[in-house]
């Protein structure tokens, strides 16, 4: 009983006001510290168990394509995904690469946004008078849950997307102290996190709901006119930046795709993979596909596997708002659960794989409304021993428990390889030969590949989408004719003389989606058999084979 008296007296304690210089150390310690541990984890699943992630690497090596291929420009950035993940690697490739690091500049770039995130974390739990060990220990637990552990430090957009959702509520809280700057803040924030993943489109939405839900309770015994007004600047300063980054990136598609809406029409978009779950009746998530209860099912499975403390802290905000009448808390959960709306559309129409990816950011924003709930309750102040409990005991031991399940969720049949392998290390399991090679993505035979094209001259023809460990493993990028290069298509159909190797992977155990992907496939259909104007150089043995020919001709002019 004493412990929790001590504990409610500290909750019941004012809050000091810190200076400024002490807590601008204070986050450049939690970010250099989450920075310091967030690489060592990304470098020992890189290096030290082999584990790279493909659609990371395929990212990076846009950005190679960008500055180092034989025909370098700014459409080579791909536009498969939104920009900016890319387009941070292009800025930092030159410093990576004359490193030896180039390959690992993917996940240098989530790591940052990772250290990032915990900064933001420390922000808005400290707006909540959260204790500063108590903060840690949140902290600390969040990043220990395994699927963030895995998905914040291999290169992959999600740990970008997250610090940009959390900014745009750090900057909601703050309306009322800097609302111009954090009207703008939340514009930026929800702009950046559109060029990183498009289901940023929901928090987009959340945030103008946000505002308007704000407007009704701040009056300020303004005219009704004058209210309009007022609610007309805040909205458009918040989607200026959107609108802006919007109109931006469809330009670009239709500047140098010729179709402004390439990103979602292409094969490589939604939209294809879309086509290819509908059209498959064994896929994992058939029963979501089409089916509005089984998208909510589908929902409701990844949220409790996430983190299970999500929905718990938002049915305790929902309660904090309908007790107290209080619209921020409703606007933190919708800006919080932005995203859940569209991911259960997408389960809907069948464009989401069944990944524990692209809900990794749950665990962070379970944090964030756990924080809110026991605010609102130890803001009544009849409360202050239960929430004191709750926060330095109950909630460490739910964030816990829902690692321990996102551990167990891991290693499910229908992720990917790349996922189950994680979970196959840390539970100490014997790794499937299948799994393993899944999750090398074919890593060693282009190493291979790369090292025997070392000795050689010549270009080399091949398909970026399969080979990105090759393009981030040779020497001299510049003799790679691939995709963004603007001969390929004409190379491609005749590549004599002016290309020397060919590299091809086998067709089998692909799935259709890659294999509508594979432009060198699909011009040639059978070519990993071999052609009348290739020689067989090599091959080069893994999971699905890679065969090097030497071009001694041209194919036939159809």
């Amino acid at each position: 009983m004493a412990v929790t008296e001590q504990l409610a007296r500290a909750d019941a304690r004012p809050v000091a006001r810190t200076p400024a210089l002490s807590l601008v150390a204070v986050d450049v310690l939690v970010f250099l510290g989450a920075l310091a541990v967030a690489t060592a984890v990304g470098a020992v699943l890189a290096y030290g168990f082999d584990l790279w992630y493909n659609d990371a690497s395929i990212r990076t090596a846009d950005a190679y394509m960008v500055l180092y291929s034989r025909d370098p420009h700014a459409g080579a950035i791909g536009f498969v995904w939104p920009p900016l993940p890319t387009a941070l690697r292009v800025l930092l490739l030159p410093i990576t690469r004359p490193l030896g690091l180039g390959e690992f500049t993917g996940p240098l770039v989530g790591i940052a946004c990772t250290a990032g995130v915990a900064v933001v974390l420390n922000w808005i739990l400290r707006d909540l008078h959260i204790a500063g060990w108590a903060r840690a220990l949140w902290i600390t637990l969040t990043f220990a849950n395994p699927i963030v552990l895995l998905h914040f430090t291999n290169g992959t957009a999600e740990s970008t997307a997250t610090l940009f959702v959390l900014l745009t509520i750090y900057f909601y809280r703050h309306l009322d102290e800097r609302p111009v700057t954090s009207v703008l803040g939340m514009g930026i924030a929800c702009a950046l996190a559109l060029w990183t993943r498009y289901e940023a489109i929901g928090l987009v939405a959340a945030a103008v709901g946000a505002l308007v839900l704000r407007s009704f309770n701040d009056t300020r015994g303004e005219a009704p006119k004058e209210w309009a007004y007022r609610l007309e600047a805040q909205l458009t300063a918040l989607l200026a930046p959107v609108a802006f980054a919007g109109m931006l990136w469809l330009f670009a598609n239709w500047a140098i795709q010729g179709d402004a809406l390439f990103f979602y029409n292409s094969v490589y978009s939604v939209g294809g993979e879309a086509a290819v779950a509908r059209n498959r009746v064994d896929h994992p998530l058939a029963y979501a596909y089409g089916h509005v209860l089984g998208a909510f099912r589908y929902l409701g499975l990844r949220l409790v596997q996430a983190s299970f403390v999500f929905p718990l802290a938002g049915v305790g905000v929902a309660l904090v708002a309908l007790a107290r009448k209080d619209q921020r808390a409703v606007a933190v959960l919708l800006l919080a659960g932005s995203a859940l709306a569209v991911q259960t559309y997408q389960a809907y129409t069948g464009a989401i794989p069944a990944w524990l990816r692209y809900w990794v950011y749950v665990p962070a924003l379970a944090v964030v409304l756990l924080g809110y709930a026991s605010n609102g309750v130890r803001e009544v102040g009849r409360w202050r021993l239960p929430v004191a409990v709750a926060r330095y005991a109950v909630a460490p031991a739910l964030l816990i428990a829902a690692n321990l399940m996102g551990l167990n969720a891991l290693a499910g049949p229908e992720l990917e390889p790349y996922e189950r392998v994680f979970a196959q290390l840390l539970l100490r399991r014997e790794v499937s030969a299948a799994d393993a090679a899944g999750a090398g993505f074919e890593r060693e035979p282009l190493r291979a590949a790369a090292a025997h094209l070392r000795g050689t001259r010549g270009a080399i023809l091949l398909d970026l989408t399969h080979s990105a460990p090759f393009v981030l493993a040779i020497d001299d990028p510049a003799r790679l004719v691939t995709n963004p290069d603007h001969e390929f298509s004409a190379l491609l159909s005749q590549p004599f003389p002016s290309v020397r190797w060919l590299l091809v992977p086998s067709s089998e155990g692909q799935t259709e989606q890659v294999l509508q992907r594979a432009a060198i496939t699909q011009r040639y259909p059978g070519i990993y058999e071999g052609a009348p104007w290739l020689r067989l150089e090599r091959e080069f043995v893994g999971l699905r084979g890679w065969r090097l020919f030497e071009v001694i001709g041209n194919p036939p002019r159809e």
